[in-house]
Parts: structure tokens; C-alpha cells; sequence
């Protein structure tokens, strides 16, 4: 909340000089015996006074707390906003509040709520996943009004909020590829195997893992069981490229969603079958500086990163696909195959790359 309440103006009786002039009105008006108006002037001004501290002590001993679940969205899903609003005192209160919100998702949302003394009441409000991207939610205005509706006062709660609206997935299918394009066709129709020698970390070990994989040593050191996490014996690596550039000259937005899409689907496949990935993107994010390099990596934290950062991205270019490309180049490894999506596939490849996939 902020460093304290202010009063809009409601009605003119929030106008302090109105009631000081009230005030020497009905010292006039008792001083010459006048006692009709007088006792009108002074129910008034009783009933001002009091709706003004009302609603100042409402918002006193006053707690109210927002959570956004899930804060992680796909297109179509919806998020719940909660609001709890707590009256730890005596005094009946009248809420209410407005969280404004980004235009792209759904209108303001303003609720009004009744509150005895020592009680407490959780509204809760769906937003759509309408459109991709990251939007932090604005702060969230309380007000406290009196039960004549003369006064508000105010607080705003500027604790942070943010929600990710992730690019629509589609199968492998639907992009017009499929996995042996990626990954190239296998004679060997098995499953690919563990390599043993090759760990690639640790996690909890339970009870349906081999007992083989308990990783002795770090169990003894972590005081319970570790279970070893290993590589595939092939070395099948994605680096997922999108190059902006085209898109924002040719002012297509559409295809830079698109765009966008593909490469959120290519790393949800790639994390579903344990492939590693990577991703580069020259587009400027919303909320952070400079564009995408995320190095090739796996594992669920990998995903959610990547999907982020697609999340936050905006349809404004930053430098060259190629030149990001040279950038990394150090961090890519032999055998990477280079995924890119463009409108003019024509951007060579750096070294150490397979072979290239022009979607």
C-alpha cells in the first residue's frame, strides 16, 4: 500500500471549508436562538463527521492480499485473480476495488464489498488468455467509503503480479515437418538408450527407477537417495532460431505469432522426447533488455524458460539473425541441427551445425 489515504472528491461535503462554513453558520444560528435551522445544520454536520472518519477507519486494521493462479497460460486457458480482504476491527466496512488491466486481455475489474466487524470475504475474477504475452498486472486501488457514499479514501497495493500467456502449441504435424527431419532417419528402430557413462545431474530417486541409477556417494552427502540422470546415447541437439527481421519488414505481426508458435513447438516436442534445445531470437523482450539467447539445454526448468521468453518477445527487431548466430557459435556443439524460422531462408549457418531446417 501506499504511504496513506487521500479523499477524492465525491459530493460537496468532502470540501473541508464547506464544512467549517456550516460550522460558523450554526454558531450564528444558536447564538441568535434560531433553533430550527440550527438543529438541521447540526444533524448535517454530524452525519458529515461521521462518514468522514468512517471511511477513514475503514481502511485501518484493513488487509487485503492478490494472487494471480496459474500465473502460466496457454491460449484459451484462463487465469482466477484472487482478492482477500480481511477487517480486523470492530467497525463494518464498505470495499471496494478495481484492478485495471491490460487492454489486450479483458476489461477493468471493480467490485464492491459489504464487511462486518472481524470478518473476512475472497472475491475471485477469471482473466482470459486472449492474446500471447507478458503482462504485469497494474496496482490494485482499494477504496473505503462510508454507507452515505459522501467519502472515499484510498490505498493502492502495488505488490507485483505478473502473468505469461505462452504461443499456441501444435503437433509436429501441423507445422508441416516431421521428427526424422529433425532428427534424421534411424536403421536402428530401438528405443535410444541411456549412455550410463554420461550424466547429465541428479534428482530424487524413487521407488520405480532402477536401483543402478542411485547415485551412492551423493545420497550419503545429501543424507537421502539420489537417483543419476542420463544422457541419451545420441546426440540429437536443437537450436531453434526465429529471425524477425523479415516479418517487421514486411509488416507482417500475424506471421511473427506464427513464427513464434513454431518455435514454442518445436521446444515442447524437443522436451517431451528429451531432446535438447536451445533458442535465439532477434526481437526485443518486454520487461528485459536485448533479444534471445537461451544456450542448449534440457530439462523442464529449460521449457519454461524458453516459453517465457517467447512469451515476452515483441514485434521489434533487434540487429541481425546472423550475427547472433556468430555470437553463439562457441556454445553450440557438434552434430546441433539449426531450426530456422524466417521468411527468407538464406542465413548461413555456423560452424558446428548439422545440418539446417528452413521453416
Amino acid at each position: 500500500m501506499n504511504n496513506g489515504p487521500y479523499l477524492p472528491f465525491t459530493s460537496i461535503f468532502a470540501i473541508g471549508f464547506i464544512r467549517v462554513i456550516l460550522f460558523i453558520i450554526l454558531v450564528i444560528l444558536l447564538y441568535n436562538s434560531i433553533w430550527f435551522p440550527a438543529v438541521i445544520i447540526l444533524f448535517l454536520l454530524i452525519i458529515t463527521e461521521s462518514a468522514w472518519w468512517w471511511s477513514k477507519l475503514g481502511l485501518k486494521k484493513l488487509t487485503v492480499t492478490r494472487e494471480l493462479t496459474p500465473r502460466r497460460l496457454f491460449p484459451g486457458e484462463k487465469a482466477n485473480l484472487h482478492i482477500k480482504i480481511n477487517n480486523n476491527k470492530m467497525l463494518p466496512i464498505i470495499i471496494q476495488y478495481k484492478q485495471k488491466l491490460p487492454q489486450e486481455l479483458s476489461q477493468d475489474i471493480t467490485k464492491t464489498v459489504a464487511l462486518k466487524g472481524y470478518a473476512s470475504k475472497r472475491e475471485t475474477s477469471e482473466i482470459p488468455g486472449l492474446k500471447r504475452g507478458y503482462y504485469p498486472l497494474p496496482e490494485l486501488e482499494i477504496n473505503s467509503r462510508d454507507g452515505l457514499g459522501l467519502y472515499y479514501s484510498q490505498f493502492i497495493l502495488r505488490e507485483s503480479e505478473e502473468l505469461f500467456i505462452y504461443p499456441e502449441i501444435v503437433p509436429l504435424e501441423g507445422l508441416g515437418i516431421k521428427a526424422a527431419d529433425l532428427i534424421g532417419e534411424r536403421a536402428d528402430r530401438r528405443p535410444i538408450l541411456p549412455d550410463p557413462l554420461r550424466v547429465a545431474g541428479l534428482r530424487d530417486y524413487t521407488p520405480e527407477m532402477p536401483a543402478r541409477l542411485i547415485h551412492w556417494k551423493a545420497s550419503i552427502n545429501k543424507d537421502h537417495l539420489l537417483a543419476k540422470l542420463l544422457e541419451p546415447s545420441a546426440d540429437i541437439k536443437l537450436l531453434v532460431a526465429v529471425d524477425a527481421v523479415d516479418f517487421f519488414a514486411q509488416e507482417d505481426e500475424i506471421g511473427f505469432e506464427k513464427a513464434l508458435s513454431k518455435a514454442a513447438s518445436l521446444a515442447v516436442w524437443a522436451d517431451e522426447n528429451r531432446v535438447p534445445f536451445g533458442l535465439v531470437v532477434n526481437a526485443s523482450q518486454k520487461g528485459l533488455l536485448g533479444g534471445v539467447s537461451i544456450p542448449i539445454n534440457q530439462g523442464p526448468s529449460q521449457t519454461t524458460l524458453v516459453l517465457e521468453k517467447l512469451a515476452r518477445l515483441e514485434f521489434n527487431p533487434l540487429g541481425e539473425l546472423r550475427e547472433m548466430l556468430q555470437v553463439e557459435r562457441n556454445s553450440i556443439t557438434w552434430g546441433t541441427t539449426l531450426i530456422i524460422i524466417s521468411k527468407s531462408p538464406s542465413i548461413p549457418a555456423p560452424v558446428g551445425i548439422r545440418h539446417v531446417v528452413y521453416l
